[in-house]
């Protein structure tokens, strides 16, 4: 329905009535001669209804036909605007020019959205992507789009399928990250178990294999655990199978964890300078006259793009806060690393040992003449055993 009356207004329209005795034989007439009657309604001796422009000149040699008379009501569109305008020539040209820096823009990417990431970041994405000239203000003809998404997922290493599509003045990047699946051995491949680590066997759920271990037993770092040889009683042939199972055993692992009594490092000052800049396209212009920042700073940045019903405009807002920091001596003491040490193995307990059963945990605080030395030692129940494949020679 908006792009008809778009249309109706582009070609211009006239409403009118028609008045007289026969506005029957009127609109018979018009409908032989493939005359346009937009929304006609019917009235005792007068029809009203609306044409186009260039209907209404045929409309008229109809209407003497038929013995009615027409008379216009209101006139619509662009032919009756650029008429009423007719000597106002900046106005035209401006129209027109407006016309051609829309059409020009419209060749340009104006912004770039990033669906389907997850652990890749975006801020990289955007790095490959305005580096293989997908950018705001890239001009659309330029890119090659298969090229690109080639060149990108080569790049990135971690996307496994990306598409961009150009449309209208907006890049969708939506892409699918891949999934790094686990070696699996075939379960026709004969294969021994190993031990991954030492550890004292405290139970075994063997399902196909030969056991080389028992309970109670102390095992080496690849030490055979189940063999994937093993031999017939009643024919005395020995044969291939795919061992599997677990051995479960008690494990000890150390990790050790340092503390500087003394330490250079940067703290941030608490100064911060912020500049902002308004952007259009790759031009931008500063808002204030805060200078760049001496010495050394972290920076975050933030950008607000123009949205105007749904639609984002090539129009930014660029903000930069810097905040200050500089060199400082930090003294430790006990407590304090003690503190820092805590936090280091509550963050390893979470992010290395979520999948061992902890069966406990010392600790023991040390020091020398230059630091704080933490010593963790955790006692685990794991599963020890690992498929190491049988080589067969032809």
């Amino acid at each position: 329905m908006v792009v008809m009356n778009i249309l109706r207004w582009l070609r211009g329209t006239v409403d009118f009535t028609a008045t007289g005795k026969f506005p029957e034989r009127f609109i018979n007439l018009a409908l032989r001669e493939d005359i346009a009657l937009i929304n006609p309604i019917g009235e005792k001796g007068k029809l009203s209804s609306t044409t186009f422009v260039s209907d209404y000149r045929d409309l008229r040699q109809v209407a003497r036909k038929s013995g009615v008379k027409l008379h216009i009501q209101k006139k619509h569109g662009l032919p009756f605007v650029i008429h009423k305008n007719k000597n106002r020539s900046g106005l035209l040209a401006g129209a027109v020019l407006f016309i051609v820096i829309v059409q020009i823009l419209s060749m340009f990417i104006w912004s770039v959205e990033i669906v389907g990431q997850d652990t890749v970041s975006t801020t990289r994405i955007r790095q490959s992507l305005e580096s293989n000239g997908v950018r705001v203000g890239a001009y659309k003809g330029s890119i090659n789009v298969q090229e690109t998404e080639r060149k990108i997922t080569l790049d990135l290493g971690q996307v496994g399928w990306m598409s961009i599509n150009l449309i209208g003045t907006d890049a969708y990047v939506e892409l699918s990250e891949s999934v790094k699946v686990p070696e699996i051995l075939p379960l026709d491949k004969p294969c021994n178990l190993k031990a991954v680590k030492g550890g004292q066997i405290v139970k075994l759920e063997v399902a196909n294999g030969d056991k080389k271990v028992k309970i109670g037993d102390g095992v080496a770092k690849g030490q055979l655990l189940v063999s994937g040889i093993m031999s017939d009683a009643d024919s005395k042939m020995a044969y291939f199978v795919h061992s599997s199972g677990k051995v479960l055993a008690a494990v000890h692992e150390e990790k050790q964890i340092a503390v500087n009594k003394v330490k250079q490092c940067n703290l941030p000052t608490g100064a911060m300078i912020q500049q902002s800049q308004l952007r259009l396209f790759n031009f931008g212009v500063p808002l204030g006259l805060a200078a760049v920042p001496q010495g050394t700073y972290n920076r975050q940045i933030w950008m607000e793009s123009m949205v105007i019903n749904g639609n984002t405009l090539p129009i930014d807002v660029v903000t930069h806060k810097n905040y200050a920091y500089e060199m400082q001596t930090i003294s430790c003491d006990s407590q304090t690393a003690e503190k820092i040490c805590h936090t280091r193995t509550a963050l390893t307990d979470v992010f290395y040992m979520w999948d061992k059963n902890i069966i406990s945990e010392t600790a023991v605080l040390q020091e020398n003449d230059k630091s704080y030395i933490y010593n963790v030692v955790y006692s685990t129940i794991e599963n020890i055993a690992v498929k190491a494949p049988i080589e067969l020679l032809d």
